[in-house]
C-alpha cells in the first residue's frame, strides 16, 4: 500500500510538473498603458533592414491590456510595439524560447522613463540600461554647451573633466551589461555597436601614413565586435546596419573593391547558415538592383562564387535559377569586356555588323521613336556627335521598332538622326541583339573604344560629353 502511494505520488507530481511546463509553453505579454486607451497597437518585428514589419494588431481588452499570446514562441529577436495614432514605438528584446511570459506597464507621458517590466530579467534590464545612458548623456550635453560658453580656462578644463567621468561611467555600465549577460540578445546588440580602438601606432609615421594606417586598421577590425554566429541579430537593425556601412563608407564604390569587401563579409557569416544565407540574397538583390553605373560585375561576382553550384535551404529554386539567368546575361556586358558583335541592316538595306564601324570610339544608341525619353534625349544626342565626329567618335543608332522602318525613318528625319549610322533588325536572326543587349527598355547607351570593348553604359545623353572626355583622358 505505501509502495502504491509512493507511485501515486511521483504520477501526480509527474503531471503537475509537465501542467506547469505546458502553462509555460508558446508565449504571453500583457501590456498595460496608463491614460492610454487605442482600441488597438501593434506588434511589429525587424528583419534586415526592414523595420516595423507588422506581425500582428492588439486589441484591447476590457480590463485595458494587450495582450501578444500564442501556443509557439515568438522567433528571437528585437520588436517593438507601436502606440497609434503617432506610432511611439517602445521596443522589447525575445532572446530564447524561456523569456516570453512577461508584462509592461508604463504611460504615455513619459513611455521610457515609467516603463516597468515583470518576469523578463532581459527587458528589465535593458530598459535600466538605457535609462542610466540617456541620463548620462543629457548631463553631458547640458555639461558641454556649459564649456562652450565657459571663458575661465580652469573651469572649462573642469567641465571638461567632468564630461570625460560621465564617459567613463558609460562605458562601464556598457561593458559591465555585455559581460555579465553574454547569452542576451540585448547584450550582443551593444556589443556590435562597440566603437574600434585604434591603437597608436609602434613607429613614427607621416600624417599622411598615420591616417591610413588608422583608416585600414580600423576597416579590418569593424567586425571584431559583431557575433556572426548569432542569427538573432537578422531580427533587429543591426547586422544590416554594420554591413551596410562597411560597403557604403568603408570600401571604395568600385567592382574589385567591393568584391574584396563581399568575399571578406561572407567568409565571417559562413559562421551562422542563416545568416550566411541572408547575407548571399542579400548582396545578391543590393548589386543586382542597383542602379549604379558598374555595379553590375559585384552581382555577377556574388552570383559565380557563392549562389552557382550551391544548394539553399528555404530559398525559391526557381528565383535561384532566374538569378543565375540574369548573371549568365549581364556577364558579356560587364565593362571592360569586349561587346557582342552583331549583324544589323542600314536603311538601305545593306547588312553592317558592329565591328564594321572604323573609330576610335563608337557610342551605341539603342532607341525607340514611341519612347517618351528617347525624343527628350534626340536633340542631346544630336548636338554631343556634333562636337565629337571630328574627335574620332562614331554613333551606331539602333531603332528597336525594327521591322517597322517608316517609323524609324519619320525619327530620325524629325530629330536630325541621318549623319548616325542608323540600323535596325529585318531578319529574325538580326532581333537577337535584343537578347546579346539585354534590351528591356530604351534610350540605352554603351560605349565602346577603338577595339570595341566597353568602356561605360547606361548613362543618359546628357552625361556624355563628359564621361567622352574623361575616356579619352585616359
Amino acid at each position: 500500500m505505501i509502495k502504491l502511494f509512493s507511485k501515486l505520488i511521483v504520477l501526480v507530481s509527474a503531471a503537475f510538473f509537465c501542467v506547469n511546463v505546458q502553462a509555460k509553453d508558446g508565449h504571453k505579454i500583457e501590456i498595460k498603458i496608463k491614460d492610454y486607451d487605442a482600441e488597438y497597437c501593434f506588434l511589429t518585428g525587424y528583419y534586415g533592414n526592414k523595420k516595423y514589419i507588422i506581425k500582428d494588431t492588439l486589441f484591447r481588452t476590457k480590463k485595458g491590456l494587450y495582450v501578444i499570446e500564442g501556443d509557439e514562441p515568438l522567433n528571437t529577436g528585437l520588436y517593438a510595439i507601436l502606440l497609434p495614432p503617432k506610432n511611439l514605438p517602445f521596443e522589447l528584446m525575445i532572446s530564447s524560447e524561456n523569456d516570453q511570459h512577461f508584462s509592461i506597464e508604463s504611460d504615455t507621458s513619459n513611455l521610457i522613463k515609467n516603463l516597468k517590466i515583470k518576469g523578463s530579467d532581459e527587458n528589465s534590464a535593458f530598459y535600466d540600461y538605457l535609462r542610466f545612458t540617456g541620463e548620462k548623456r543629457l548631463e553631458i550635453d547640458a555639461l558641454q554647451k556649459e564649456g562652450a560658453a565657459e571663458t575661465d580656462e580652469k573651469k572649462k578644463q573642469k567641465i571638461t573633466d567632468n564630461v570625460s567621468t560621465l564617459k567613463t561611467a558609460i562605458d562601464k555600465y556598457q561593458n559591465d551589461y555585455i559581460n555579465q549577460h553574454k547569452d542576451w540578445l540585448s547584450a550582443s546588440m551593444l556589443k556590435a555597436s562597440l566603437e574600434v580602438k585604434v591603437p597608436d601606432p609602434v613607429e613614427e609615421m607621416t600624417e599622411e601614413e598615420e591616417s591610413k594606417y588608422r583608416m585600414y586598421y580600423y576597416r579590418n577590425h569593424y567586425f571584431d565586435n559583431l557575433d556572426f554566429s548569432d542569427d538573432r541579430l537578422l531580427r533587429s537593425p543591426v547586422y544590416f546596419n554594420k554591413i551596410d556601412f562597411f560597403l557604403n563608407k568603408l570600401t571604395y564604390p568600385i567592382p574589385d573593391s567591393l568584391n574584396n569587401a563581399v568575399d571578406f563579409i561572407l567568409e565571417k557569416a559562413r559562421a551562422n547558415d542563416k545568416l550566411y544565407r541572408y547575407t548571399v540574397f542579400e548582396m545578391v538583390s543590393r548589386y543586382g538592383n542597383s542602379k549604379v553605373v558598374g555595379m553590375d560585375a559585384v552581382f555577377v561576382h556574388i552570383v559565380e562564387n557563392y549562389v552557382q553550384g550551391q544548394s539553399f535551404e528555404d530559398i525559391d529554386e526557381d528565383n535561384v535559377a532566374k538569378i543565375i539567368k540574369t548573371a549568365r546575361e549581364f556577364k558579356p556586358l560587364l565593362i571592360g569586356k569586349k561587346a557582342p558583335n552583331i549583324t544589323m541592316q542600314t536603311l538601305d538595306g545593306q547588312d553592317i555588323k558592329l565591328y564594321d564601324i572604323d573609330a576610335d570610339y563608337t557610342v551605341m544608341y539603342i532607341w525607340d521613336p514611341k519612347c517618351g525619353h528617347c525624343k527628350k534625349m534626340a536633340p542631346k544626342m544630336v548636338e554631343f556627335y556634333e562636337n565629337y565626329k571630328d574627335k574620332g567618335v562614331e554613333v551606331f543608332a539602333i531603332c528597336t521598332k525594327d521591322k517597322e522602318k517608316e517609323q524609324c525613318m519619320e525619327f530620325i528625319e524629325s530629330k536630325n538622326f541621318g549623319a548616325f549610322t542608323n540600323v535596325l533588325a529585318m531578319t529574325n536572326q538580326q532581333l537577337y541583339y535584343r537578347l546579346r543587349y539585354r534590351v528591356k527598355s530604351t534610350p540605352i547607351i554603351y560605349i565602346l573604344d577603338k577595339n570595341k570593348n566597353i568602356k561605360m553604359k547606361n548613362i543618359g545623353a546628357e552625361h556624355l560629353p563628359d564621361v567622352m572626355d574623361a575616356i579619352m583622358s585616359e
